[in-house]
């Protein structure tokens, strides 16, 4: 008989990738916006992005269509408690961030949170909404889960993730693990 370990927790995976659900959604900008045009195709049966640093490559390229600018943010979701990647591809709320980062006041993004309100639940109703909270020191925490991951940018363009989480720590030595492979006769395994 098989059962799951006595100390087995399920978990459940949280996205690298915000999405702006109906209600706030409150985040703090960790890095400089990464600019770039996305296009959609369909591969196997399911759509794909495709992204390109440049106007001039996107429409260079036959794959892609309704090619839409996109401004992506590496952020802190207080909701997830997580560093996660904020993909803004509507016009109104990339114009709200830019304009705010113009004023020498509040052009240091990573300064103060922003909170981002969507009221709506379809393509024709929806609107959004940009806060800017007061200025103030990023929390500890935040700085600390910072701290745990690797930002790499050009990924986002190259099909990759551009946040990478530090793994666990390996064992120092090859010793500790026993490789039993070849030992397991095919005729003893139960199914």
């Amino acid at each position: 008989m098989s059962s799951y370990p006595k100390n087995y927790e399920y978990k459940d995976t949280v996205s690298d990738y915000v999405k702006l659900k109906p209600g706030k959604t409150r985040v703090r900008v960790l890095t400089d916006v990464i600019v770039g045009y996305e296009a959609w195709e369909s591969v196997d049966g399911k759509r794909h992005p495709i992204r390109f640093k440049t106007f001039e490559e996107a429409v260079a390229d036959p794959r892609a269509e309704q090619i839409k600018e996109f401004h992506a943010f590496i952020v802190w979701d207080y909701e997830e408690q997580m560093v996660r990647l904020l993909n803004v591809t509507q016009k109104g709320i990339q114009k709200t961030i830019y304009s705010q980062t113009l004023d020498e006041d509040w052009e240091d993004l990573t300064s103060y949170d922003v909170v981002i309100t969507r009221v709506g639940t379809t393509m024709d109703d929806t609107e959004y909404s940009v806060v800017f909270k007061l200025p103030k020191p990023m929390a500890k925490e935040i700085k600390d889960a910072f701290s745990a991951v690797s930002i790499k940018p050009d990924e986002y363009f190259n099909d990759g993730r551009p946040i990478v989480r530090k793994e666990a720590p390996q064992h120092d030595s090859v010793g500790d693990v026993e490789d039993i492979s070849q030992e397991v006769d095919p005729d003893d395994v139960p199914f």
